[in-house]
């Protein structure tokens, strides 16, 4: 095959919009063998999978993904066979999984993971945000093994009062995110934290906003600012969890805008300064009481947005910034029907959403509902499309990237669907959700619970 990527993914999921572009140089590698498998199987698409079966079990993607990555024979007939020498691309990447490439010597196409850790450890933001002379919502670095929980409460609230936010190293999706009023709330969460974690002053009134940026060497691309779905009670029940992103920008002011992009650019040099390159995701939080914007975390990986921009752009025919990450680490074909243009938003707005279990009460999934294309009809769902392309979704359908399977037993904040809409979710002018989303999430957990 040449110069080929292979995508590990714990089920088809962030790299299904690359079908069709890159033609026989790319291929899916998931680990769950399921439905949605073996539709796109079916279907003629390029995906392998691991086989595994046990879809009750609780993974978490990157744990799947080592698996797959310490299976010596496993990898060899797959990557290595006929002389076949794929390079790995991963949505997440750990520092586990960092080794076993190495002992596999499988080369990725991403930067190293001590770039990776230099640019998106969330405990190297505020030096790195010093440097560029970036002004940060005030936080502090803390060690819990230095010190005990009485002096690491107190220290919290003589510098940033009560109430206050920790966050761990990682933060991923807001799991080990959480908001303290006491010294309690603190000893009951410290086990969850990282031994060295970040306390930050608590913004009450704020919107977090999303930048999708991907560094090349000829030239810097840049796509949002785009709200961010956090805090919604409907959507999950922790209210730091990222629950999904709307390209509604009537929200954002213009000098927001304009904030956002020039915080971007010195960001973006710099992590290309550092040696990294492909797409990153910076967050920002537009403080609604000063109107000033903090830099709340680089993402130095494929992001949640990744998925959205990449079905968005190749349904408009322009390249997508996943493409252009890839061919910093290997040279593949783009197709000539593709241009460099930014994305339109002048006919809808797009968003995409993740619908978890907000509630503490443990819930029995009776149904897997398997992911395609859909539309309500009535109170109910009908199923309109094999397909998981943007592309191929009309505007007043629902395309269901990712369905909890059947058995499940849900618990709070479990993810149990993955949705794309070509609509914003966004009531007019206001962070709250409308009226159509609410439907959506009650009509889809009726079809599964």
């Amino acid at each position: 095959m040449g110069n080929s990527v292979l995508f590990f993914e714990k089920y088809p999921f962030m790299g299904v919009e690359l079908f069709g572009l890159l033609g026989n140089n790319y291929r899916l590698l998931s680990y769950y063998d399921d439905d949605c498998y073996k539709m796109l199987k079916k279907s003629g698409y390029p995906v392998i999978t691991y086989g595994n079966v046990n879809f009750l079990e609780t993974i978490d993607s990157d744990k799947a993904v080592g698996f797959i990555l310490s299976d010596n024979q496993y990898l060899k007939k797959t990557i290595k066979e006929d002389g076949n020498d794929d390079k790995a691309l991963f949505f997440y990447m750990s520092e586990e999984m960092d080794k076993l490439c190495k002992r596999q010597k499988i080369k990725m196409v991403l930067p190293s993971y001590t770039v990776q850790e230099r640019m998106g450890n969330k405990l190297f933001l505020q030096d790195i945000c010093k440097k560029l002379g970036i002004e940060v919502n005030k936080s502090i670095s803390i060690n819990k093994v230095d010190e005990d929980v009485s002096k690491i409460y107190t220290k919290c609230l003589d510098e940033l009062e009560t109430p206050f936010i920790v966050q761990g190293g990682l933060g991923v999706s807001g799991e080990d995110t959480f908001i303290i009023n006491s010294e309690q709330e603190l000893t009951n969460y410290l086990p969850k934290l990282s031994n060295k974690f970040r306390a930050s002053k608590f913004l009450k009134k704020n919107i977090p906003l999303s930048v999708h940026i991907c560094i090349t060497k000829d030239k810097t691309y840049y796509e949002g600012p785009y709200i961010q779905l956090v805090g919604f009670r409907e959507l999950a029940k922790n209210p730091f969890q990222f629950t999904g992103n709307d390209t509604n920008q009537k929200i954002i002011t213009e000098d927001i805008k304009k904030i956002i992009f020039e915080l971007s650019k010195k960001l973006s040099k710099y992590a290309e300064s550092e040696g990294y390159l492909g797409i990153l995701g910076i967050d920002f939080l537009w403080n609604l009481e000063t109107e000033k914007v903090y830099v709340q975390e680089i993402n130095s990986r494929l992001v949640g947005l990744t998925r959205l921009l990449t079905g968005i752009q190749k349904e408009q025919k322009i390249i997508p910034d996943l493409v252009r990450h890839i061919n910093e680490f290997t040279k593949l074909k783009i197709n000539k029907n593709y241009q460099s243009k930014k994305i339109s938003l002048s006919k809808n707005n797009y968003s995409q959403i993740y619908i978890s279990h907000n509630s503490d009460n443990e819930v029995l999934v009776k149904k897997y509902l398997l992911p395609g294309i859909y539309k309500i009809t009535g109170n109910g769902l009908v199923r309109t499309k094999n397909s998981l392309f943007v592309s191929d979704m009309n505007p007043d359908e629902i395309l269901v990237n990712f369905s909890i399977y059947g058995g499940t037993k849900l618990h709070a904040d479990q993810v149990m669907f993955k949705i794309i809409l070509k609509s914003s979710v966004l009531s007019e002018n206001k962070y709250e959700l409308n009226e159509n989303l609410v439907k959506i999430i009650k009509t889809l957990k009726s079809e599964i619970l």
